[in-house]
C-alpha cells in the first residue's frame, strides 16, 4: 500500500482561483520586486485563497532565485563542560529560536563534538547549506575562526567579549555586573564583601574581567580591600581543571576559606557565577548559618536554578536570550544585505535581579558568632547522645 502525497499548491493555482496573474500573487505572497501592482481588494483576495488552500511557498524554489538557504548553522565550539543541553547554551539556543522562526530562516547544529566541524562550516556555506554561522564558546585564538571569516562575512559570536576583526559580537558588560554587585552590597551597609572568582589554572576571559572588576569597585566604594577576601586559584587547596565539576568545587572551597577566617570574614559573598553563588549558599547552610541574616549571597547569570534555592538566590542578570535573539537578527540582516561594512559589536547590560539571598548587614549576625554559636550546638547534641547511649 503506497501513501498518496497531495499536490503542492503553486502561485498559478491561487492565481486562478483569484482571477488575477501569477506575477501578482508573487508579489503579494513572496514580496517578489517588479512591475505587478495589487489593490487592496486583491490583495486581501489573494491572502484569503492562500490560507484556504493551505498554501506554503517552495523554498527550493526561491533558494535557486535568491542563491540562499534560508538556513542558519548553529556551532558550539567544543569545550568540557559546554553543550547545547546545559542551562548557558540553552538559553541563548531559545533566542536564536525565536529569531530564526520569527524571520522563518531554518537551523542546522553542526555536529557538535566533531573535530572537524569548524572547517564544515565554512564548506557549508560554500555548498550554499546555510547562509551563516552563529557561534558559542568561540576561542579568539582558534585559526579556523580566520579561515570561515574569509569565506564569508555572515557571522556572529554569541556573548564574545573579545577584540576580533572582522567579527559581529554579541558582548556582556561584565565589568558593569560585578560593579552592579558590589554596589548593591554596598548600599545594605556591607563593607568587607567577599568575591569567589575561577580557580582554574587559565580562567575564562570572562572570569578575569569580573575578578578584576571586583578588585576595582572595592577600591572606588572605599570597602575593605583585604587580598583574603578574593578567592582564587591561591587559595584553593588543589588545582581544579575543566574536567572537574569546578563551579561547585570553587563554591564549596570557597565558602571553606572564608569561614576560616573568623572575625576577618566577609558579611556578604558574590559568586563569579550562580553555579559558583549555590555551592557556596550549600556549604554554609550546611553549618547551620542564616541566609542572608548573616551572610548574604549573590551571583551573576540569573540561572533558572537561582529559583531552586531556599533562598532564592539574588543575582545579576546575563541577557542571554535576548543576545541570542538579537544576535540572530543581525546575522540574517547581514546575510540579506541591510548590514554592510566592519563588524557589529552590541554591549548587553546587566539587570539586578533581587530576590531572598541579601540583606541588610544591620541584620545580620557576624560569621565568626554564628560559627561558634554552631559549635556549641553541636558539642551539646553530641553530648546528649552520648548519655542516651
Amino acid at each position: 500500500m503506497h501513501m498518496r502525497l497531495e499536490k503542492r499548491v503553486t502561485l498559478k493555482d491561487i492565481a486562478r482561483e483569484a482571477g488575477c496573474s501569477a506575477a501578482v500573487v508573487s508579489t503579494v505572497l513572496n514580496g517578489a520586486k517588479g512591475n505587478t501592482l495589487a489593490s487592496e481588494e486583491t490583495h486581501a483576495r489573494i491572502i484569503d485563497i492562500a490560507k484556504k488552500l493551505e498554501y506554503h511557498p517552495n523554498f527550493s524554489s526561491r533558494s535557486l532565485k535568491t542563491s540562499r538557504s534560508r538556513t542558519l548553522g548553529i556551532y558550539v565550539q567544543n569545550v568540557p563542560g559546554c553543550q547545547l543541553g546545559n542551562s548557558y547554551e540553552m538559553q541563548i539556543f531559545r533566542g536564536i529560536e525565536q529569531a530564526a522562526r520569527k524571520s522563518q530562516y531554518d537551523l542546522l547544529l553542526i555536529n557538535l563534538s566533531s573535530e572537524g566541524v569548524p572547517e564544515a562550516c565554512a564548506v557549508k556555506i560554500s555548498e550554499r547549506r546555510i547562509d551563516g554561522v552563529l557561534l558559542l564558546h568561540a576561542d579568539v585564538n582558534a585559526p579556523w575562526i580566520d579561515a570561515l571569516l574569509r569565506v564569508t562575512s555572515n557571522v556572529v559570536a554569541i556573548d564574545f567579549n573579545r577584540p576580533k576583526a572582522g567579527l559581529d559580537k554579541m558582548m556582556f558588560d561584565n565589568i558593569a555586573a560585578v560593579r552592579l554587585a558590589v554596589e548593591h552590597l554596598a548600599a545594605l551597609g556591607h563593607r568587607r564583601i567577599g568575591f569567589i572568582g575561577s580557580c582554574l589554572e587559565h580562567p575564562e576571559f570572562d572570569s578575569v574581567l569580573r575578578v578584576k572588576s571586583f578588585r576595582d569597585a572595592v577600591k572606588e566604594y572605599e570597602l575593605a580591600d583585604d587580598e583574603r577576601l578574593v578567592f582564587t586559584a591561591a587559595y584553593c587547596p588543589r588545582q581544579l581543571t575543566k574536567e572537574d565539576d569546578y563551579c561547585g568545587l570553587e563554591g564549596y572551597y570557597g565558602a571553606e576559606h572564608f569561614l576560616s577566617l573568623g572575625d576577618a570574614a566577609p558579611t556578604a559573598i558574590i559568586g563569579y557565577n550562580d553555579l559558583v553563588a549555590i555551592a557556596t549558599m550549600k556549604r554554609l547552610i550546611h553549618e547551620r548559618i542564616n541566609i542572608p541574616y548573616s551572610v548574604s549571597v549573590i551571583g551573576i547569570d540569573d540561572s533558572e536554578y537561582c529559583l531552586y534555592m531556599d533562598p532564592a538566590l539574588t543575582t545579576i542578570r546575563h541577557p542571554l536570550v535576548q543576545m541570542g535573539y538579537e544576535g540572530t537578527l543581525q546575522l540574517i540582516e547581514r546575510i540579506e544585505g541591510s548590514i554592510t561594512g566592519p563588524e557589529v559589536c552590541r554591549r548587553f547590560s546587566p539587570e539586578l535581579v533581587l530576590r531572598e539571598s541579601t540583606a541588610a548587614v544591620s541584620r545580620s549576625m557576624p560569621v565568626n558568632t554564628v560559627i561558634n554559636i554552631t559549635s556549641k550546638l553541636r558539642g551539646k547534641i553530641e553530648r546528649n547522645a552520648e548519655k542516651q547511649k
